[in-house]
């Protein structure tokens, strides 16, 4: 793809990182709109984002247009990624989620192994266009399915009420904040030294930036978009510390891999800090199903197998 569009290495992995930051950022977002507009609705719109950063990536003739396409693309894939996980709490009892969850690790393990193949084929045989436009076909499929089979009940009320419900500064702040701070991390030590002002300046307020939003959340927000109350029970504390403590391991053990080259030790940091980000939205909405026993005790555990899993089928090739 980088010889038919005359780009550069930063570009092409910019290509991938782009879509992996927005979808870490708009994870939360999706999570906590579902719980006002529904979790029908919110897969519909992160569907149409996801199709819509298909097209525009496939039509794409220079890498400008690549990276817009694929952000958008990130963000419907985030929403496609946390509802996907919070339907399963939504609809599946307690004791029966641990075989759900293994088949979406089953589906993540195949697509590990079997995208890179696909991919490469098609870039070599046919066209790199192919590897966008290769989700068309699967998007019809969830336009059609979802409205069909997707019926979860959740609370009526008018348009303008649902609006008055949402975190928007919260939103702002958060976006905003986990923008700042991925993109020097991303870029620190590939495109700009780690001491430099233009990766330090960036980190900095991005860690201000989040602090000003727990803060907002915890005194100010009256429906926040991640209820810090989830870090009060100890069974949600202890699997999301976990979590935490994953993304740290895997990132020092790939920093620390000879073999590794710069742009792929991001690509896993920030596929494993996504997946940090994303465990307390969904123990959010974990909490506000009808099982009240044993709540949040497997779902953050399995993230981190199917994660832990992929990232073991990659350093394997």
């Amino acid at each position: 793809m980088s010889q038919k569009l005359h780009g550069t290495a930063i570009e092409a992995f910019w290509s991938g990182t782009s879509f992996l930051i927005t979808s870490t950022v708009f994870q939360p977002n999706f999570a906590s709109l579902s719980d006002i507009f529904g979790r029908r609705s919110l897969f519909l719109v992160a569907l149409i984002f996801f199709t819509v950063g298909a097209i525009v990536a496939a039509v794409a003739n220079n890498f400008t247009i690549i990276l817009v396409g694929r952000s958008i693309q990130g963000i419907g894939g985030g929403g496609i990624i946390s509802l996907t996980e919070i339907v399963v709490t939504d609809i599946v009892p307690l004791r029966e989620r641990g075989k759900y969850f293994g088949f979406l690790s089953m589906m993540w393990a195949l697509g590990s192994v079997g995208g890179p193949l696909i991919g490469g084929a098609f870039a070599q045989e046919v066209s790199w266009r192919w590897i966008f436009w290769i989700n068309l076909p699967f998007c019809a499929l969830g336009f059609v399915l979802i409205p069909l089979f997707l019926n979860l009940n959740h609370r009526t009320t008018s348009f303008l009420e649902k609006l008055k419900r949402v975190d928007w500064v919260g939103s702002v702040l958060f976006v905003a904040s986990m923008m700042s701070l991925l993109i020097p991390i991303t870029w620190g030590g590939v495109m700009y030294p780690w001491d430099h002002w233009r990766t330090l300046v960036p980190l900095v307020l991005g860690v201000v930036g989040l602090a000003g939003f727990m803060l907002y959340e915890k005194f100010v927000a009256k429906e926040p978009l991640i209820r810090l109350g989830v870090f009060s029970s100890r069974t949600a504390l202890g699997n999301y510390l976990g979590t935490v403590m994953h993304g740290m391991i895997v990132s020092l053990e790939l920093n620390d891999s000879q073999w590794l080259v710069e742009g792929v030790t991001d690509y896993l940091f920030i596929t494993a800090l996504e997946f940090t980000i994303l465990s307390p939205t969904i123990l959010r909405s974990h909490q506000r199903s009808r099982s009240n026993h044993g709540r949040c005790s497997c779902l953050p555990r399995d993230i981190v197998r199917t994660h832990l899993h992929k990232l073991s089928l990659i350093k394997q090739n």
